[in-house]
């Protein structure tokens, strides 16, 4: 959670001076989210960042922050059938390392979780 009414001493109003252009000409929501972080950055600190509906970390901090706020509940019935998150796939995220994948998150109650699946397991082999 980060707020500073000052911006962390960085002119704001500027700083949407100096990205809205680059926003506007922006192809696609994943480069307009691109921008943002890039605008964000400006503040320095850490942990503030702007996620698409297109990453799974949108999805994750959805998850933690859902349970807890019924306004946010009533907004999430609106664009998502169930009213929760829902994921394809066996519920994990990987990451690449020397080459190798490994896991580096598995979703509660996945199907990767129910298969015993730990994070740090390296993968070998995918078959789809």
């Amino acid at each position: 959670n980060f707020f500073d009414p000052n911006f962390n001493q960085v002119d704001w109003p500027a700083m949407r001076e100096k990205y809205q252009p680059l926003a506007d000409r922006s192809q696609s929501p994943g480069e307009e989210a691109a921008v943002i972080n890039q605008m964000l950055r400006e503040l320095q600190v850490s942990h503030t960042q702007f996620f698409t509906p297109q990453e799974p970390a949108y999805y994750q901090l959805l998850g933690i922050f859902l349970p807890r706020n019924d306004r946010l509940q009533e907004k999430v019935k609106q664009i998502l059938p169930s009213g929760q998150p829902t994921y394809t796939g066996i519920g994990i995220f990987t990451l690449q390392h020397q080459g190798q994948t490994f896991i580096s998150a598995i979703l509660d109650g996945s199907p990767g979780a129910k298969a015993g699946l730990l994070v740090g397991d390296r993968i070998f082999k995918c078959r789809w």
